[in-house]
């Protein structure tokens, strides 16, 4: 089926349309992709939007949370590289106990680094989860 496009013209008072531009500005969006994502969003008839899959993160929000979830990756992966460390030593017939408490102490600093920063996410969705339901 071809894909087709459709004009569609509206009035806005002046205080909605320096809405629709601040707000798609702020989302590096022209004005007709800010409005075709707002479509998308389901509403009930009072225009609140509705649907237990709906969720809506400010860019602020969703960029910590990345960033957060890169910062668990590499201290993931500085403990395995401890652990495999210490294997490789192992395998060569190494026992070194002051460099095998080293990188213990060193894989167990990561992960609770790792610990520590799913903790804070899982407070900050949580708080998030609060405001959806009561209406933020």
């Amino acid at each position: 089926m071809p894909y087709t496009t459709r004009l569609v013209s509206c009035r806005l008072s002046e205080s909605d349309f320096e809405a629709l531009r601040s707000h798609a500005e702020s989302l590096e969006l022209n004005q007709s992709d800010y409005l075709r994502h707002l479509i998308r969003i389901p509403v009930n008839d009072s225009g609140l939007a509705t649907g237990e899959q709906l969720v809506s993160l400010d860019t602020k929000t969703f960029g910590r949370i990345y960033s957060e979830l890169v910062r668990w990756g590499r201290h993931y992966n500085q403990a395995v590289r401890a652990m495999n460390t210490i294997a490789l030593h192992l395998r060569r017939g190494k026992v070194d106990e002051g460099m095998f408490a080293q990188q213990i102490e060193r894989a167990n600093a990561k992960l609770s680094e790792t610990e520590q920063g799913r903790a804070a996410l899982l407070k900050e969705l949580e708080r998030l989860e609060t405001m959806t339901l009561i209406g933020g």
